[in-house]
This record gives structure tokens, sequence and C-alpha cells, in this order.
């Protein structure tokens, strides 16, 4: 019936299941159109909005797996489902029939009914609709003037609505052809478009970059651009009820595109977040901002930033460094002004700004990093996203940063995968039921034991629910800390949790060391130490009252050049603090002995072979010797307890 007609949410390009309707059990409902030949008898209804192109391109297919309906009739009305907009009827029994029209009024609602000229005829059949765009496949090559890219074979003009959809092979970078013109154009989310250079593009009408939860549509003008910025529109999509950092991808944005929304600034001189109430505030250009989206005033939301896109090099104003308790030791947020993606590297001009940015992203919970010098992070090759905030750290007076326009990149990420990470370089991914957080441990033999800002990467608290990961050089938290290698290396590995959770760690890079580096995860609390070229993932519970320094990872480089005996007598041994760590060979089968320099046996245990062992002494400061007592070797070594 008229009154329950089958909803299409959106007529872009929709189409149902195969067979999915029937006009069998149907009966008669409104009146006949004026092309058919029968009254009502068995019509199925549906209702759809008219998009900004006013065209509808309607097909009802038969036939096959599409359905077994014959003397197809159908018609489309206005809302009330008896003033006829368009009909059109069968010739033979077995035809597909459609529809083609114009003129819809964006926005209000129309009515489809179908029918079938007589009981016998009746039948299950397929529906389809689209709003008449030509639509950018992609399947050739990335070239906008190859018509085999396009629908229907033809190469768009003036009067044509474009659609660029998501997940096409190939998306348009290059024009071999004349520059083009087209009336419409959205870019749906996921997608993207480059005006190469020395072409340009002309729309006529409305411009739409379109945004949801999974991700951003993508623009980059490498060549000339030409709109009317009264109808071009960015889209930011916030979810609910978490901070978002964004920036203007437009030059004259307000803040009353935040509407309903929270909206806030930060200054680094007093480390204070200002909330903006008035509607009517300039976003200044490359500003980042944080918004939040409340689920009781607008629920998820999507932004509309209409004017003029951002383009040149932009250099944010107001960067300061005040490195005095109270106020923000430096960091600056500051944001992304282009409606396409911009890769965070040397070819920024920064001064006295660390080399690492940091992102929030929002599916994960967690700021993310990417360091310009060593080209890794815990970001995605270091893209941050369309009108996202970002924050930098300077570090001294008169800081100074240019995001060129020259680094634009497309990613369909919507604020803010995995880096690939640089040589020797351990990722630790933990994650819950709903967000993760990641940590680096790398080697670099430049990089200070220290905190070092041209490596290390701050550890900057992600959502309260999230897991946090973090480890620690002195006393700065760190989400990535490189070291320079030694024999062995020990590296602290904290975590904190808000309620008891169910996690799961997961190690990448490991083929990044050489196969001889032995690689170790001592799980405190577990009393658990696992090889981590064997260990795969590894699910264990955490609590919010558990110790936070839960986690140790230890290395050691055989191949490492170093003063310390080697040879076959010796064993890997070292300590952290009173606890002594002996890396048991293969095949060995006896007992571990730590002796005081006077003689006395401290400590005695049962070796287990082929893994790291671990003893705790008394915590008293000297030397001590570990012996390996077997029953076909006998090893011995030295060590210093701190």
């Amino acid at each position: 019936f008229y009154e329950g007609a089958y909803e299409i949410a959106s007529i872009v390009e929709w189409c149902s299941a195969n067979a999915q309707f029937t006009t069998i059990g149907a009966t008669p409902d409104r009146n006949a159109a004026s092309c058919w030949n029968t009254s009502p008898d068995y019509n199925r209804w549906f209702k759809f909005p008219a998009t900004s192109t006013g065209k509808a391109n309607i097909s009802v297919l038969r036939g096959g797996a599409y359905g077994t309906i014959q003397r197809i009739n159908v018609a489309l009305w206005e809302s009330d489902g008896t003033t006829e907009v368009s009909c059109n009827r069968y010739v033979s029994n077995g035809d597909n029939v459609s529809i083609q029209v114009t003129g819809l009024v964006p926005g209000n609602w129309y009515y489809i009914s179908v029918d079938n000229n007589n009981s016998y005829y009746r039948g299950s059949f397929s529906l389809c609709i689209n709003d008449g765009r030509v639509k950018w496949l992609g399947d050739v090559s990335d070239d906008w003037a190859d018509a085999g890219n396009w629908s229907g074979g033809v190469i768009p003009s003036v009067n044509d609505d474009v659609l660029i959809p998501n997940g096409r092979p190939n998306y348009p970078l290059s024009n071999s052809g004349a520059n083009a013109v087209v009336k419409n154009l959205v870019i749906e989310p996921g997608a993207h478009l480059t005006i190469p250079a020395g072409k340009s593009l002309s729309v006529q009408g409305e411009l739409l970059l379109e945004s949801d939860a999974g991700g951003n549509a993508s623009l980059i003008d490498a060549g000339t651009l030409i709109y009317d910025n009264t109808q071009s529109v960015y889209q930011t999509y916030l979810t609910v009820d978490h901070w978002h950092l964004v920036s203007a991808p437009v030059s004259n944005a307000l803040s009353n595109v935040y509407l309903d929304t929270y909206l806030s600034y930060f200054t680094e001189t007093d480390s204070v977040w200002h909330y903006i109430q008035p509607v009517d505030v300039p976003l200044e250009v490359g500003k980042g901002y944080a918004s939040w989206a409340a689920s009781w005033l607008t629920g998820a939301t999507t932004v509309n930033y209409q004017g003029p896109f951002n383009t040149g090099d932009i250099t944010p104003s107001g960067l300061t460094y005040t490195p005095v308790p109270g106020a923000g030791d430096g960091w600056n947020l500051i944001g992304n002004p282009f409606p396409s993606a911009v890769e965070w590297n040397l070819n920024w001009t920064m001064s006295n700004i660390d080399p690492t940015v940091y992102v929030l992203d929002d599916a994960a919970g967690q700021y993310y990093n990417w360091n310009a010098n060593t080209t890794s992070g815990t970001m995605s090759n270091g893209e941050i996203p369309p009108a996202q905030g970002f924050w930098v750290k300077a570090n001294a007076n008169s800081p100074s940063i240019t995001i060129p326009q020259s680094e634009r990149v497309h990613t369909s990420k919507n604020f803010y995968k995995r880096a690939a990470g640089n040589t020797e370089q351990l990722t630790l991914i933990v994650s819950g039921e709903k967000y993760e957080d990641k940590m680096i441990a790398g080697f670099n033999n430049d990089a200070l034991n220290s905190f070092d800002r041209n490596f290390d990467a701050y550890k900057i608290q992600g959502f309260a629910e999230a897991p946090q990961m973090w480890t620690v050089k002195g006393d700065t938290k760190l989400s990535m800390s490189i070291m320079p290698k030694e024999r062995y290396v020990v590296i602290p590995v904290y975590l904190s949790v808000a309620a008891k959770s169910s996690l799961q760690l997961t190690v990448e890079g490991l083929d990044t060391f050489d196969a001889d580096v032995e690689i170790f995860l001592e799980d405190k609390q577990e009393g658990k130490i696992l090889d981590l070229r064997e260990m795969g993932d590894y699910t264990f519970t955490a609590a919010s009252g558990d110790i936070d320094d839960r986690f140790v990872l230890h290395f050691e480089f055989f191949n490492l050049e170093t003063n310390d005996e080697d040879d076959a007598s010796s064993i890997p041994v070292y300590a952290v603090d009173n606890v002594v760590y002996v890396a048991v060979p293969d095949d060995f089968d006896g007992d571990i002995e730590v002796y005081n320099l006077t003689g006395e046996q401290i400590v005695k245990r049962r070796a287990v072979s082929g893994t790291l062992n671990k003893l705790t002494v008394a915590p008293v400061e000297g030397m001590r010797i570990v012996r390996l007592n077997g029953i076909r070797e006998n090893r011995t070594a030295k060590v210093y307890i701190k």
C-alpha cells in the first residue's frame, strides 16, 4: 500500500537485491497511471527523496535472477500518491521497463508504483534507481579524459552531474584531454580527485566533498579549480561524546558551523582551554580547535564548511613557547587547512619545533605520532587527515611552522594503519573491546639514553576508557623510545586501564631485527618471560589496581661489538636493580647459582633451558658471580648489582 511504501533513503546509486520484491499477494491501491492498460491490480509502492540533480532513472528488471514478473507497469507520483509525474509500461510480455525524469524538486519525496497486467503475470522483480549522475568507474586508468572510466562510456560535460564514488580501482589523477567542465560534482567519503598541473576543472554548480563515520572525501587542486564558493561544501564527521581535533579547510569559516556542539581552543601561554560561545567568531586558517558532539544535543553529526577551499602554503599564527610552571611548555594546537591530507616530513619549514607531530585517532581513542627525522611512528606514514587539528611542541622562543601545499596527499581516514616503521623498531599494540594503544621501542646509535626530541615521542593521554601504554626515559613518559644499542637493553613498559578488561598484546616489527637478536617480553604480574619470536598474540587480564610497570622488554644484541668477555664459557647475564637475568642455552640441564665475592651461595634455582631466567637477589650494591652448574657443562659470569 501507499502508506507502507518501501523507503529508499538515497537514490545516488541504488539497486535492490535480485528478485527482492513481488506482486504476488499485492492488492490494488490508488489510481492507475495514464499510460497503463489496466486498473491498479497488484501494485507495490516505493518512496524516495529527490537529490540536487532533480533527476531520477527508474528501472524495473525481470528475467533470470532478476525475477519472474511479466507485463510490467510502472509510474512515478508526487508525494500524495495521486498526482502523476511520469509512467511507462511493457510492449512485450518480457520487457524490462524504465522511467527517466527531470525537474524533480530536491528534497521532496516521490512515490513509485509497480504493477502488472493480469494475475497470470504476477511475480518477483528487482528495482534500480539512480539520480542521473555520470559516475566515475576508474576501470581503465586514472585519466579523466578516457571515456572507459565513466558510466555509459561518456566523458561528462557542462550539463552533467558527476559522482566520484568510493571503492573504485583508480581515481582521476590525470587528464589527457581538454579542460574539464561539469554541472555539479560530489565526491563520496573515501574517494578522491586530483586536478593535474596545467589543467583546470570548472564546476558550474554544487561542489560537495562528503564525510561519514568511515572517512573523508579528498581534493587536491594541483592545477586550477574554478567553482562558485557559495556552493562548495567540505564535510567532516564527528562521532558522539568524544573530543575531536579539527581545523577549517575553508578560508571564511565562522564558529556557527559548530552550532550545538562544544568548540574550544588552547592557549600555550597559560595551558588553558577556552570555549567559544558566539556564533560569529572567525576560525583561523591553520589553527586547531577541539569539538565535542554531545548525545543530548546533536549526537553524531556532520559539520558543513561552506566557502573557498584553502590553497597555498599556510603559516599558522601565534605559536608560543612558555617553559614555566602552569604554562603549556611549548605545546601548540594547529591544524591541516586543506581538503586533503598532508604529509608530515622534513619539507615543512620549521623553526624551534620538535620533529614529531601528534594526532588524535578517534577510532583508537589515542594520540599517535610521527617523527619526520626517522620517518617512523605510530601514525600511518605521517599523513595528517584533512581538516584535522594536531599538536606540535616548540622547544625555544619564536617558534614557527609553515604547512606546504606541496605535501598534500590523498587519504580517506577520518580524523586520523599502522606505520611501516624504521629499521630495528618494535611496535607493541594493546587492544581492548573498543580501543587500543601503541608504543614503539627502537634503536639508533645517534639517539640518547635520556629523552631525545630528535627521535623520541611524548605519551599524550588518550580517552579515559581506552588502555594506556607507555615507556619512560627518566621521568618523561614516551609513546616512542629510540635508544642507542648496547649488548643488553631493558625497556620498561607501563600499562593502565580504567576498569577490569581482557586485553590482547600484538607485536609488529620483529622482522626488522636480525635473527640472532634475542627479544623477550616479561609479564611481571603473571611471572612469565615470553620469547616474542614464538609468542604470537598475548591475551591477558588487567584491572585498575594492577602494577603499572607490568611489562619489560629485553633485547640482547649478540652481534654487537663490546668489551665483554664473550667466549664459549661465558653466560649472557645482566641485572636490572637487584633482579638478575640469565639467558640459559638450549638443552642446558642444571642449576643457576649466584655467589657473592666471598664465595657464599646466595641464590640457587633450577634453570629453564632455551629462555631468559629471572632471579632476585638482596638489594646490596656490588659484584656477584653467576654460575650455570650443569650435568654436562659449567659456565660463569660476573654481574654488578646497583
